[in-house]
């Protein structure tokens, strides 16, 4: 027997088709060209008016029947392009690793090699993922730790969710639509970006459809375990990703919708609910009596809640802005932040984003029906995690939105697809070929997108933090080839990197923060060959260490950019033997005070002033700060000099007494020159102050190197 959607359709359904595809069409055009603004409210009205139009076509809609091999093999193959995007160049990109992840992979070896047993500690954590701490710790245990098997945990995660996603959709749809929904899921980029990154939320997809399968098993077939085992995972979810803390939310919705939609399933349901329950707030525990305590569900969740930027500008802007975000990152301005998307891209690809909300549209229509009802449930309940957040574009806390995405794109595609079957597209065989190259080119789309132009982006290089990783995985190739033989020695700005720790952990006793004070006074290890990595704004301090310790090997390692992202220095045991103390450079006071009257908290020697970060001042809490430098410059070559302070903050240099401007010549005679320098910050965090000059006989700026200063008496 034929299905409803081969038979022909009525003239007038048949010109609603054509009308709903080419407004929303042209919506889309329009929405997506962001660089200019007056589009944005043409697209609206064009998408818009394609869903009003949308209510004339018949419902129900369904796709083709399959049998169970065809329907087996196709989502084999789907499965199959899942796991290929997952792993396709993923040693080419990303190439680095973010600091969560670090830190997370950091935190897992502390629980597998040190007895550590976090618990609500963790809450105050950056990344405060419990069940993710302790899963990884037991991956660890059994493959090892590495960036690979970090990336490998997360990837074999995420690509769990798919089986999963596949099974929840057969509880309420037909094969057609599942697999178009699988495919949807399989291409998408957002969801590469996630899964590849790695990032923490990739895993919410897992644990948010094992909930909804469990749930609907235990509904449908009305078994207790089923909804026992939902509890065990919104238990243990919560733990996990942040955004997983909606997981109880979501449990309880579609356990109302149940219970008030179907009153035939009221005593099963009332006979269970008390287990379920009390199995979960036994698991959630720890999360209850933290929240209790601190009035809050973790510190980072209390940072990011836009509740905190309401009352403190008393008005509900920010809200409405977070709204306006959200609805618009679909089809024309996605996540900003170049480590979760290409800057300002939107988050789907042309194709997706026009089906997302037809679909949307059809699901409303069987809102009273499991097809329409839990996607719209699950939609709306795990949009609250990025919508309460005070950043507008978290597009990592939306995660727990594209299965529904692409289940709603997948619905809006078969409407289309029924709807095309009574116009001259009524041959099957043009509509699957046609089908075919929309689906192709809504892959190559997202392709071109993530594999092309994200891949080759320097920022969205940079977001994974180049240089951090190449220092961890650089301590970590040393310590396989040579174990011990190296102390090393990192700037102070990667003193506290996480992903250092991770990576380099077999040498955590031998990773030390490089103080060019301390080196000056000769206060350097002399055991060990020694590996140094300053930033890429440390040319002084590197042209220092090998004035102070010649004979060792140098070399560079460039960004993304192709802008010097680290110095690096490979100094033998042989050339630390006896060396003599530095006697160049300037007697620096520091002041934790917002006047130059306060007792200094540190007194040191500099060999140079060429600081990059906070972390190069000794400086401890929150400013105001200040500092000052005496000292001299012995001027080998007479002539005009030019110098700057390159700072933020204020800053004034003084020779002889007199006062510097930058960059405007200064004759110095060949001899001592008096110098005073002194620095400024009353507030903020970031901090760099570098001494430069530009020599008479030389074109380009360069920090005061260290032999230029007077010697120290």
């Amino acid at each position: 027997m034929m299905k409803v959607y081969n038979k022909p359709m009525k003239l007038p359904t048949v010109g609603v088709v054509w009308v709903v595809l080419g407004l929303a069409l042209s919506g889309q055009f329009f929405l997506a060209q962001q660089q200019a603004p007056w589009t944005l409210w043409v697209g609206i009205a064009l998408m818009g008016s394609a869903l009003w139009k949308l209510r004339e076509l018949p419902f129900p809609v369904v796709g083709p029947s399959l049998d169970v091999r065809t329907e087996f093999t196709l989502f084999s193959m789907l499965f199959l392009i899942a796991v290929g995007a997952h792993f396709w160049r993923l040693g080419v990109f990303p190439a680095g690793l973010s600091m969560d992840l670090g830190e997370m992979g950091w935190c897992a070896l502390r629980i597998l090699h040190e007895g550590w047993r976090p618990l609500e500690e963790t809450f105050q954590y950056p990344t405060p993922f419990l069940t993710d701490f302790y899963q990884l710790a037991a991956w660890f245990g059994l493959v090892g730790s590495s960036l690979l098997t970090l990336r490998l945990f997360f990837l074999l995660f995420s690509l769990a969710g798919f089986p999963l996603f596949y099974m929840v959709l057969r509880k309420w749809t037909d094969p057609g639509t599942a697999l178009l929904a699988l495919f949807f899921m399989a291409v998408m980029r957002w969801q590469w970006i996630e899964a590849r990154s790695p990032h923490p939320s990739c895993e919410t997809a897992f644990y948010l459809l094992a909930l909804m399968a469990l749930l609907l098993a235990g509904f449908q077939d009305r078994k207790p375990l089923c909804l026992a085992g939902a509890a065990l995972v919104c238990g243990v979810g919560i733990y996990a990703y942040q955004n997983l803390k909606a997981l109880p939310l979501l449990m309880a919705a579609l356990w109302a919708f149940e219970y008030f939609r179907f009153p035939s399933n009221r005593t099963f349901l009332g006979r269970n609910w008390k287990g379920s329950l009390a199995l979960f707030l036994a698991l959630a525990l720890p999360l209850l009596d933290y929240a209790w305590n601190h009035h809050n569900l973790g510190e980072r969740e209390a940072g990011a809640f836009i509740g905190r930027k309401i009352i403190e500008e008393k008005k509900l802007s920010p809200l409405f802005g977070q709204l306006a975000g959200f609805a618009l990152m679909f089809n024309r301005q996605g996540d900003l932040d170049p480590f979760h998307n290409l800057p300002g891209l939107r988050m789907l690809d042309d194709g997706t984003g026009f089906l997302f909300w037809m679909g949307l549209a059809l699901a409303w229509r069987k809102r009273r029906e499991r097809e329409g009802a839990y996607p719209l449930i699950g939609f709306a309940v795990m949009a609250l995690p990025g919508l309460l957040t005070a950043d507008p574009y978290a597009t990592q806390r939306y995660t727990g939105l594209l299965p529904f995405i692409a289940y709603f794109a997948a619905l809006g595609g078969m409407g289309l697809w029924n709807g095309l079957a009574g116009t001259f597209l009524k041959w099957k065989e043009v509509r699957w070929a046609l089908g075919l190259l929309f689906l192709c080119a809504a892959a190559l789309e997202n392709g071109y997108f993530y594999f092309g132009r994200e891949a080759r982006d320097s920022h969205c290089k940079e977001a994974y933090g180049p240089e951090q990783t190449f220092i961890g995985n650089e301590i970590s190739a040393q310590e396989q080839k040579s174990p011990g033989r190296f102390r090393y020695f990192v700037d102070p700005f990667f003193e506290h990197n996480p992903t250092i720790a991770f990576l380099g952990y077999p040498a955590r006793d031998r990773i030390i923060p490089f103080e060019a004070s301390d080196w000056a006074q000769g206060k350097m290890p002399e055991e060990r060959d020694l590996e140094i990595f300053l930033a890429g704004e440390k040319s002084g301090a590197w042209f220092f260490l090998q004035r102070l310790l010649p004979g060792g090997q140098t070399g560079i390692f460039r960004s993304p950019d192709g802008e010097t992202g680290l110095y690096l220095d490979w100094v033998p045991v042989s050339t630390l033997k006896g060396k003599k103390p530095w006697d160049r450079g300037l007697k620096g006071v520091y002041l934790q005070s917002g006047n130059w009257n306060g007792p200094p908290v540190a007194s040191r020697t500099d060999p140079l002033i060429n600081f990059a970060s906070r972390e190069d001042f000794p400086f401890q809490g929150p400013p105001p700060y200040r500092a000052r430098w005496l000292g001299g410059l012995q001027i080998g070559i007479p002539g005009g000099y030019e110098f700057n302070l390159l700072s933020s903050d204020k800053a004034q240099l003084w020779l002889d007494g007199k006062a510097v401007s930058p960059e405007k010549p200064v004759y110095l005679a060949k001899g001592f020159h008096a110098l005073r320098l002194e620095y400024e910050k009353n507030s903020g965090y970031y901090m760099a102050l570098h001494l430069a000059w530009k020599k008479p006989d030389g074109s380009d700026w360069e920090v005061v190197p260290a032999e230029a200063f007077g010697v120290i008496h």
